[in-house]
């Protein structure tokens, strides 16, 4: 019985899983001794930028030019550098706040069962 309680304890605790507040502490940490703050804050405008641009050229030629012909290089690629220099500040935050709410969930759900 306490292997089942022990058990039932460690899955309590872990439906409070906070991936994205995690890496808010270690990138802060990193950035706060490197002294690059505002260089990271520079470079995430940029890549949101990029990414933004990027795509409503995108769409923009589709619809000036009726379909685009499959030549979507120069959108990876800016869509790739943009995700990149977003990351760190904008992009990973937001996949680990999903991570936390699919995982939290998950485990919400077994704990009820």
């Amino acid at each position: 019985m306490a292997g089942t309680e022990r058990a039932v304890g460690v899955v309590r605790a872990a439906a409070t899983i906070d991936l994205d507040g995690s890496w808010d502490v270690l990138w802060g940490s990193v950035i706060g001794a490197s002294g690059m703050g505002r260089l990271a804050d520079l470079a995430s405008v940029v890549g949101v930028a990029m990414v933004v641009v990027s795509i409503v050229g995108w769409i923009w030629q589709r619809r000036r030019r009726g379909g685009g012909g499959g030549r979507n290089g120069g959108l990876i690629v800016a869509l790739i550098i943009g995700a990149i220099l977003a990351g760190p500040n904008v992009l990973l935050p937001r996949l680990l706040w999903i991570a936390d709410a699919l995982v939290n969930a998950f485990v919400s759900l077994l704990d009820a069962v």
